[in-house]
C-alpha cells in the first residue's frame, strides 16, 4: 500500500510503466495478483474450464447461432459458471470462423458481464482458438468491474471443448 502511495508523485505515464510491470511479475510468479490501487480493487487471474454448446441454429445466411454453457475455476475468484451467446461466421476459403457476442460468467460475490470476440483457425478439428472477454460490467463485487479475460482453446469435434483464462479485472470493491 505505502509503496502505491509513493508513485503517486510520478507522472502517470510512469505510475502506469511501474503498476504495468507489478503486474507482469505477478503474472509470472503465481496464479492471482490481488492488489489495491487508489481505492479500486485489481485482480489479476488465471484459469480454466470447459464449454458446451448447448443449442446450435445454421441462419440462411450462412451464420450459426450458438449458445454455450461454461464451468471452471479462476485463481483468487473461486469456482465459476457462465452462459454465453454468441454468431459464428465461418471463411470457408480460408478455414477461419470469427465468432462474436456476449456472456456473463456467474462467481460466489457476483456476475461478470463480457463481449466475446474469438478468431478459430483450421478446416479440419481439432481447431486452435484464441480471443478476448472484455469486461463490460456485472453485479456484486464486479457491478463496476472492467478489464478482459485472454481465452485459448481447442475445438474438438465433440460439443464439449477446455479452456484456458488469463485475465484482469479492474474495480472490484472490497467483500
Amino acid at each position: 500500500m505505502n509503496t502505491i502511495l509513493r508513485l503517486r508523485c510520478l507522472p502517470s505515464a510512469v505510475r502506469a510503466f511501474l503498476i504495468g510491470c507489478v503486474l507482469s511479475v505477478g503474472a509470472s510468479s503465481a496464479s492471482a495478483f490481488n492488489i489495491n490501487i487508489g481505492g479500486h480493487g485489481a485482480i489479476l487471474t488465471q484459469g480454466a474450464g470447459q464449454s458446451t454448446v448447448v443449442e446450435l441454429v445454421e441462419n440462411p445466411d450462412g451464420t450459426l447461432n450458438l449458445s454455450a454453457e461454461q464451468s471452471g475455476s479462476l485463481a483468487h475468484l473461486g469456482k465459476f459458471t457462465g452462459s454465453f451467446e454468441y454468431i459464428a461466421t465461418i471463411d470457408y476459403n480460408t478455414g477461419t470462423t470469427f465468432i462474436g457476442g456476449e456472456g456473463e460468467i456467474r462467481l460466489a460475490s457476483g456476475k461478470i458481464f463480457v463481449e466475446v470476440q474469438l478468431v478459430e483457425v483450421g478446416i479440419d478439428y481439432p481447431r486452435p482458438y484464441t480471443g478476448i472477454l472484455r469486461i463490460t460490467g456485472g453485479t456484486g463485487s464486479f457491478a463496476k468491474a472492467k478489464g478482459f479475460f485472454e481465452i485459448t482453446g481447442v475445438d474438438e469435434e465433440s460439443l464439449t471443448d477446455r479452456f484456458v483464462l488469463v485475465g484482469l479485472v479492474l474495480n472490484v470493491a472490497k467483500k
